[in-house]
């Protein structure tokens, strides 16, 4: 077995940049822009060596050199060196017997001839050659089929020095799969993605340990670009292999909290007292809690603190009368939720029978303060609303139909009739009254749900550390608004009536029109019994197909 120094002897980077190619019929205007602009934050920024960084850039980024500038570190790095890998170019995702398979296009390369093309696995496989205990792979292009795991692990000095300690290859992409990966930047002469690469390097990933970790720059990549209103992307990224984490600036390492253990017999519990800014940390706590049973009383607690948090935050919230003051209304309940979100869709997925109790009371704590409060507590009824396409997109995922019959079962009692009204009909029809205002996070795009939109991209990242989905994550999404969709819809359809009528989203652009029998929707719906009071389904079918292409 071989051992490791928690520090870095030496720091070595290759960065690949192209914009013209000889074959490829479409030019870049930043990639090499983009690649210059990285080595200069690599040396002035983080003290990277400038002879340790191999900068190869257009024609001096053929197929033949990046390979053999990457099997150069086989011979030129030692095994307590990290090394950096960036390219910014072209990049292609073919499937080949159901399998996503992701490849870079160097200079020479054509997309219509594989044989021209660098697989991405092929690069991983000499990096395994290489000594380097840390490497860390930056593609600022779009990939499927990585098998990747997120997580941002840092608690104490002294369990950062141990991943320091431990080998690792690490992958951040730009995208994924066949998502349009953005060349442009609507506010610098940089790519979208390496624009927020470079803020996260000169600290805005930075941890509370105070260094900036592969780890830390990938999960503030997935969030940053994920919800920039200009980006139709959401970066991809992880750990391919090992254990360890690639520090940036591992000067910065602060030795100040020794006392903190993380001793694997030390069995450690503490409810937050401010909200967690580290979901990762989060979902490490709460799965803790999850796998062991005897935690239960601590689980539940953990919950209450949370619940506490985002009660006493956003009490003094109300619902603003301009455009910014819409976007940081939206913006703080979000935040404020978001600890929330986490741990109801940790439970949904983990379902066991004691857990519903605590995903109920989630959302009927947050719900007593809509009643009688009206457009006041909006953002109560939009954080609701977010919860209940978490908990259905998970609960959808592990085959939770209990789970999902009981949340839209969670009734009130109505304050002056005294009848019961279910919660996902006041959320839903106070949500969908400030379709419009959504807008303010996209203005340079025209979409018909902004509310859709918003959640969409908000909730991804949030998804994504826990379950993983990334490119079924959009399947889901659209599962979860059409299983709501078909709730209302069945509940108000007759005969009599030539139309249905349910909330809309972004599953009736998706869907335009399309018979939903045999989706994914469908089938829960017929399991947790919504078609139990219709006799004719194809009629029901036929209506709800119309309805769904009024979009058009």
């Amino acid at each position: 077995m071989d051992y490791y120094s928690d520090k870095y002897e030496e720091r070595h980077a290759l960065i690949i940049g192209i914009d013209k190619y000889k074959y490829h019929p479409n030019e870049l205007s930043n990639a090499v822009n983009d690649a210059k602009e990285l080595k200069n934050v690599l040396i002035k920024d983080l003290g990277y060596r400038k002879e340790n960084i191999r900068l190869l850039t257009n024609n001096f980024a053929t197929s033949a050199k990046i390979k053999d500038a990457l099997c150069g570190f086989i011979d030129n790095t030692g095994k307590n060196d990290s090394l950096v890998v960036f390219f910014a170019g072209h990049g292609v995702t073919r499937s080949f017997n159901s399998m996503d398979v992701g490849f870079i296009v160097p200079y020479d390369g054509t997309e219509s001839n594989i044989n021209s093309l660098v697989r991405f696995n092929e690069l991983v496989e000499t990096a395994r050659l290489i000594p380097a205990k840390h490497i860390f792979f930056i593609m600022d292009c779009c990939y499927g089929g990585l098998a990747l795991l997120r997580g941002n692990r840092g608690i104490s000095s002294r369990f950062l020095r141990d991943l320091i300690s431990r080998r690792a290859i690490q992958v951040l992409t730009a995208g994924r799969s066949e998502q349009s990966v953005s060349d442009g930047s609507p506010r610098t002469n940089h790519s979208i993605f390496t624009e927020y690469l470079i803020k996260a390097l000169k600290g805005e990933a930075i941890t509370g340990n105070g260094v900036i970790s592969a780890s830390s720059v990938i999960n503030y990549m997935v969030s940053a670009v994920g919800n920039d209103p200009a980006s139709r992307q959401t970066p991809n990224g992880g750990t391919m292999e090992g254990e360890g984490d690639l520090i940036m600036n591992l000067d910065s390492l602060r030795d100040d909290d020794g006392d903190v253990s993380n001793d694997i017999m030390v069995e450690r519990f503490e409810a937050p007292k401010v909200l967690l800014s580290d979901r990762c940390s989060l979902i490490q706590e709460v799965s803790s809690c999850i796998s062991d049973r005897n935690k239960f009383i601590a689980l539940d607690r953990f919950v209450n603190e949370q619940l506490v948090l985002f009660i006493n935050n956003t009490k003094d919230l109300a619902f603003p009368s301009t455009k910014d003051g819409f976007r940081e209304y939206i913006d703080s309940y979000f935040k404020y939720a978001e600890g929330l979100i986490t741990i109801a869709s940790l439970l949904s997925f983990y379902y066991v029978d004691n857990h519903k109790k605590i995903i109920l009371k989630i959302i009927s704590n947050i719900h007593p303060c809509l009643e009688s409060q009206g457009v006041n507590k909006y953002g109560n009824a939009f954080v609701i609303y977010v919860l209940y396409l978490a908990i259905i997109i998970c609960a959808m995922e592990s085959m939770n139909y209990d789970l999902i019959e009981s949340v839209f079962k969670l009734s009130f009692k109505q304050k002056y009739s005294g009848g019961r009204n279910a919660i996902i009909d006041s959320v839903v029809n106070l949500v969908i009254k400030h379709y419009g205002e959504f807008g303010v996070f996209f203005p340079d795009k025209n979409y018909r749900y902004p509310l859709n939109e918003y959640v969409f991209k908000k909730l991804q990242p949030i998804l994504d550390d826990v379950l993983f989905l990334a490119d079924s994550y959009e399947d889901k999404f659209i599962s979860a608004e059409l299983l709501i969709a078909i709730f209302f819809a069945t509940r108000g359809y007759n005969k009599i009536n030539e139309r249905v009528w349910a909330p809309s989203g972004r599953y009736k652009y998706i869907l335009s029109g399309d018979d939903i029998h045999g989706s994914d929707a469908d089938t829960f719906a017929e399991r947790v019994g919504f078609y139990s009071g219709i006799d004719d389904m194809d009629d029901f079918y036929r209506k709800f197909a119309s309805f769904i292409g009024e979009y058009f």
